[in-house]
């Protein structure tokens, strides 16, 4: 059971993140909200379901993080036993 309910625009968010290279910040304006930059339960909301690769700055959802974590991708840091 959800106790917190997830605005439409914060999956909206997440969406056209996903694959795409572009800034938290470009979406944002591009949806007209540029105000969720400074709203930490939205922020926490996007770490908990997307992260920007600090290698290749593509977003991945977060389960794509490579184990050694430090906010990569597992294209850009394969697993050991890959």
């Amino acid at each position: 059971m959800n106790l917190f309910a997830v605005p439409d625009i914060w999956e909206k968010i997440i969406y056209e993140l996903n694959g795409s290279c572009d800034s938290l910040e470009q979406v944002l304006e591009n949806n007209e909200v540029p105000e969720l930059e400074e709203d930490m339960n939205f922020l926490n909301f996007v770490d908990n379901e997307i992260f920007r690769c600090n290698c290749c700055n593509w977003w991945y959802p977060i389960s794509e993080m490579s184990e050694q974590g430090d906010w990569e991708c597992r294209d850009c840091v394969p697993d050991d036993d890959e």
